[in-house]
């Protein structure tokens, strides 16, 4: 349109297709066209044929024309015709006959909504479906007998006149029989549902020879879990099909074990309508869950239990607090009967949860836990303990940073609570019937500890782990620990805003150790690792080595009195001359022992001192004792029969007496082995002195601080009587 000229209104016409050409030509040639602008938009509902459309749009062509309209448009409201045929995968030729409960499904999108329109194939094989939109179109086919299809996406580029032909293949599936039969009886059982999940779904009923059919499988992993009130119902059945296989699967279900009680009120009346609930895992780690209902009477029974590790129960009834029951190690087919549970009246607790400034802390999780009495059972036995068990679920503080509980136990809970950005606490509540116990806590905030970690030279070190622990003596230990990342940079939430001690370590590199570390040096802390140091030496003796070992033992901080007890590191070598390289010990000062065959366990007499990023050299240690040896035969006093497996334990002392000896501690000679098959044990390369031995049998002392005196390159050889009153 030329500038500066006003446009004309623009009036839009609809036109029916199933108006006459003649109506729709008048009704056009009526309008005035040098005061509108028209713009013709012709519906159809019905598919244009090849033979129809060119007609049509040699009409819409001539009608702008005659009634002067600036442009013509098509809007068709015919659906979308998707049509097939359903072929054998295998042959690439037509199914012969019609599965049963086959259907073919077309899904597409609508908004944020898909929709799916089903149909039924017919007897050659052949479906069509008419969809209303194309948008993220796709097509499936489901059977009983054949493997149900993934989406299968249709190409709309290749759609002609608004349809579209698109045939599905399938997969003949594989056809699984069970048969269920009792574990006890061998009897097939009846009417017994199952569920089938994994690579085929659906539910299934047991008819009167126990059997049922799982058709349509493809190769994988198959799950079958039952539903029954007296057989073990929780456990899944795990199956992994092939097309090769044939026959029945057999499973026996065993009868589960029972639990039965009553529930009473605080005036030990019967208590019907309690609800009680049991969960559970199998020692396979399936889940069991059941529940019942106490009847007119106040008794419940609970059927099908399988073997458990731990069972919870949980017994409920509104206006009475919630009671709490844990069992340990349930045996198949087991029994437990006259369980009485007494339902008293509950009590409240009242949790307010504030910040440092006592302002409250919405959304805090507050969690309870009670000290019960469990039972285990092994055997005939029943072994009672005392543990600290979870009751219930969460709650969270509301916008005033309180949460109440209710229907608790009268008893003494132990209350925590965590709030993100906070330090988690805990603390004790006693709560009485009929009354509101109150509890406040007052949390700090937590640091955020980041920094950087590298070495000497300044190359970040990656991996490296950084440990965070509270100082000795305070009021409860805690810990946190974290890596680097692969600049070097470490983040780690929720430490304390109390003095904490630091330590990081990492392989070829000497432990970083900070002690007191306060909320100063927390952000950007720059941890700098140096390289460990090394000890280099020779061994010398008067013949060559086949091959010896060094052990390099430091002193232990938390034993001042027990010098050089930590061991560092051992390090085997094969050098013919003796000669020796430690790497990767940290600075400090070790103690080091040699261990060759032939030869005494050896002290090195001089404590080594090593510094990081530098070698200690010129290690000389010398062996000439050639040390000796025990050999044990193990028996039994009164029959005389070989022990096998017994745990001899030998030490070395200095003087006879046990009042003036004094232990070497990890530079003593200490040596446990078990005795052969045949009871014969040997212990080799021990210095010449004075030795203690104990044997220790199926965790006992049968056989207790018996001394020897060897002499160099003696082996002393004596037969050990045990018995179990020793």
């Amino acid at each position: 349109m030329p500038a500066g000229r006003n446009p004309k209104p623009e009036i839009r016409i609809t036109l029916d297709a199933r108006l006459s050409t003649l109506d729709s030509r008048l009704f056009l040639f009526a309008m005035p066209r040098n005061i509108f602008r028209i713009t013709i938009v012709m519906k159809t509902e019905t598919r244009f044929t090849s033979s129809y459309l060119p007609a049509v749009m040699i009409l819409l062509a001539a009608l702008p024309l005659a009634a002067g309209c600036s442009t013509t448009e098509i809007e068709n409201d015919s659906p979308y015709r998707i049509y097939g045929k359903l072929l054998d995968k295998n042959t690439g030729g037509p199914i012969k006959d019609l599965p049963q409960n086959c259907s073919v499904a077309a899904s597409w999108s609508d908004n944020a909504s898909v929709k799916k329109e089903t149909a039924k194939p017919n007897e050659d094989m052949t479906y069509e479906i008419e969809v209303p939109s194309i948008k993220n179109l796709a097509v499936r086919a489901s059977s009983d007998r054949y493997v149900n299809t993934k989406n299968i996406k249709v190409d709309i580029s290749k759609m002609i006149e608004r349809s579209i032909r698109v045939d599905i293949n399938l997969d003949i599936g594989i056809i699984r029989k069970f048969r269920i039969l009792s574990a006890d009886t061998g009897k097939p059982i009846p009417d017994l549902e199952a569920e089938v999940r994994g690579v085929a779904t659906g539910n299934y009923q047991t008819d009167a020879r126990g059997e049922f059919t799982v058709s349509g499988i493809k190769p994988g992993m198959l799950n079958v879990r039952f539903s029954t009130e007296e057989y073990v119902d929780c456990t899944t059945y795990r199956f992994v099909t092939s097309k090769s296989e044939k026959g029945k699967t057999v499973i026996a279900l065993p009868r589960g074990g029972e639990i039965s009680g009553i529930v009473t009120g605080p005036d030990e009346k019967a208590m019907p309508g309690a609800k009680i609930s049991l969960s559970a895992h199998t020692p396979q780690n399936d889940a069991c869950e059941k529940s019942a209902t106490s009847d007119s009477n106040g008794e419940f029974r609970i059927k099908g239990l399988p073997a458990m590790r731990s069972c919870k129960i949980e017994v409920e009834k509104p206006g009475f607090a919630k009671h709490l029951m844990t069992f340990y190690n349930y045996q198949l087919n087991e029994k437990r009967s006259g369980i009485i549970v007494k339902l008293v009246k509950g009590g409240s607790l009242l949790v307010t949860v504030i910040d440092a400034d006592k302002k409250p802390l919405p959304d805090t999780r507050v969690h309870l836990y009670i000290k019960k009495t469990v039972e285990r059972r092994s055997g005939r036995s029943i072994s009672r303990s005392t543990r600290t068990v979870s009751v219930g679920t969460d709650e969270k503080t509301d916008a005033d940073g309180r949460a109440k509980l209710d229907a608790l136990e009268p008893a003494e809970y132990i209350v925590e609570v965590r709030a993100k950005g906070y330090d988690s606490f805990r603390n004790t509540s006693e709560v009485k019937a009929g009354e509101t116990a109150e509890l406040t806590f007052n949390l700090p905030r937590v640091w955020r500890f980041s920094g950087r970690v590298t070495n000497a030279k300044g190359e970040p070190v990656a991996g490296a782990v950084l440990s965070v622990s509270s100082m000795p003596g305070a009021k409860s230990g805690y810990s946190r620990s974290t890596r680097s990342d692969s600049k070097g940079n470490f983040d780690l939430v929720g430490v304390r805003q109390e003095p904490v001690n630091l330590r990081v370590a990492s392989p070829d590199y000497a432990p970083f150790e900070k002690d007191n570390l306060k909320a100063a040096d927390v952000k950007d802390f720059a941890v700098i690792l140096e390289k460990c140091g090394s000890i280099e030496g020779v061994v010398k003796t008067p013949e060559p080595l086949e091959s010896f070992t060094i052990t390099v033992y430091q002193k232990h901080k938390r034993r001042p009195d027990d010098p050089f007890s930590k061991r560092v590191q051992v390090a085997g070598f094969a050098d013919p001359d003796g000669k020796f390289k430690i790497d990767n010990v940290p600075a400090g000062t070790y103690r080091l022992v040699v261990l060759a065959k032939n030869y005494a366990r050896t002290i090195h007499p001089e404590p080594v001192a090593v510094k990081n990023a530098s070698a200690t050299k010129d290690i000389e240690i010398e062996l000439t004792d050639r040390g000796a040896a025990l050999e044990f035969t193990v028996v039994k006093e009164k029959t005389g029969k070989p022990v096998e497996g017994a745990r001899m334990q030998v030490s070395a002392r200095k003087g006879l007496s046990r009042r003036r000896s004094e232990s070497h501690s990890s530079l003593s000679q200490d040596f446990r082995e078990k005795s052969a098959e045949d009871g014969k044990l040997w212990i080799r390369n021990l210095a010449a002195g004075i030795y203690y031995y104990t044997i220790i049998l199926d965790n006992r002392t049968v056989l207790n601080r018996r001394i020897i005196l060897l002499k160099e390159g003696e082996i002393h050889k004596f037969d050990v009587e045990v018995t179990s009153g020793e």
